[in-house]
């Protein structure tokens, strides 16, 4: 919210349509006709990792570095102020300059990150119903309709010894094409988020109904007849997200989601697949 507010506020027409297309040219897409997420690279990964390393270091280093750094100077004789401060910024600051550095570098050369050669990870289209997998080595695309993909949750224990969940989109007829909801949902201790992002595509690729009204796809409604229908008959506001919903309205509904997704009860939802489908083990 706090972005789509910046963005209104600071950006022309022109430039937030020159910043979607250089995300689109990356390979990402999401609006009233497609979700797709791109291929991402180790490349990635790591730049993530030292951005999180570095920033979760700074925040560490430097109020215990002060400390250090004082205590030395005030308890040990021969630790002149020079000294001490230089010491203090050899440690404060080296991480803080790695933190940014490395935001500066994502920031500018995204497409290092991206590999955009290797086409979309998948797509949802939900113009036509279809949900298109991209084989990375093959450089193949292959497309299936939505109502034949699963949901399947992955377990795991953490390094904590926790168990964990992570939500794949599975090919029913084809075991081996799987999606990862990652970039939706990471692994939780929980499994409402997961069930919640199932029912967020479920709720997208049904074209009897409108899109999910969440803020990133406000811009978009009017150009989904079904959302634009909904939304005249329903008096919705165009701009309802952007200007009408306040930060105090805005943290009431955050927190009323919260407790809707954890009251989904999965476990208690009857599996009207298994009416249709012989599922093989």
């Amino acid at each position: 919210m706090k972005n789509l507010r910046y963005m209104e506020a600071n950006y022309s027409a022109t430039q937030r349509t020159h910043l979607k297309k250089k995300i689109n040219d990356l390979g990402a897409e999401f609006n009233h006709e497609c979700y797709r997420m791109p291929h991402v690279t180790m490349r990635l990964t790591l730049i993530g990792f030292f951005m999180s390393l570095s920033k979760i270091t700074t925040f560490l280093f430097v109020p215990l570095s002060t400390i250090i750094c004082l205590f030395m100077y005030f308890t040990i004789n021969k630790v002149t102020f020079e000294e001490a401060f230089f010491s203090w910024c050899w440690i404060s600051l080296t991480p803080f300059f790695l933190w940014k550095f490395s935001e500066f570098i994502f920031k500018h050369c995204k497409g290092f990150f991206f590999a955009k050669s290797l086409g979309p990870q998948y797509e949802f289209n939900r113009r036509t119903g279809l949900v298109t997998l991209y084989d990375r080595k093959t450089k193949q695309a292959s497309q299936h309709p939505f109502y034949e993909f699963d949901a399947y949750l992955n377990s795991f224990v953490s390094k904590q010894g926790i168990m964990q969940y992570q939500l794949y989109i599975v090919h029913r007829y084809s075991p081996k094409k799987l999606m990862s909801m990652y970039p939706l949902q990471g692994p939780s201790y929980n499994i409402e988020p997961h069930g919640a992002v199932w029912d967020f595509l479920q709720n997208y690729m049904d074209i009897s109904q409108p899109l999910p009204d969440i803020p990133e796809l406000e811009e978009y409604r009017s150009l989904d007849p079904v959302t634009a229908e909904h939304d005249k008959r329903t008096g919705r506001p165009a701009d309802y997200w952007l200007n009408v919903v306040d930060e105090e309205t805005l943290k009431q509904k955050i927190d009323e989601n919260g407790r809707i997704i954890f009251e989904l009860h999965l476990e208690r939802r009857p599996d009207i697949m298994l009416q249709h489908v012989n599922y093989q083990s």
